[in-house]
């Protein structure tokens, strides 16, 4: 999507994701939760497209988890939590086969 993300990745760090969707620029943010490499990412962040107001309880909270299962083989989970409505899960169902293969294509290099 053309999202430029700015972290550190440390546990506790701000994270921002900002670029222009459908013509129009947004900034979210949100904090680093978890991080182990190769293993497990987790963050909340703040959509300014929820419409919601920046207060902790309207925080996403995303899971990035890989386990391996075998000689060369993985399992990749993705979680998001916190959906306020209908309307913002539908939006996120939507856009997660794309999503998805940006992570795939990453990964297969």
């Amino acid at each position: 999507y053309g999202t430029e993300t700015i972290t550190d990745w440390k546990v506790g760090s701000p994270i921002i994701f900002q670029g222009e969707y459908e013509g129009h620029q947004y900034k979210d943010k949100g904090n680093v939760l978890e991080n182990k490499p190769n293993e497990l990412l987790k963050y909340n962040y703040w959509s300014s497209f929820s419409g919601l107001e920046d207060k902790l309880e309207n925080y996403f909270i995303v899971t990035y988890k890989i386990d391996e299962i075998g000689e060369g083989k993985s399992v990749f989970t993705w979680v998001q939590e916190g959906f306020r409505s209908e309307e913002s899960h539908k939006h996120t169902q939507d856009s997660l086969p794309a999503m998805l293969e940006q992570i795939k294509a990453v990964v297969e290099g």
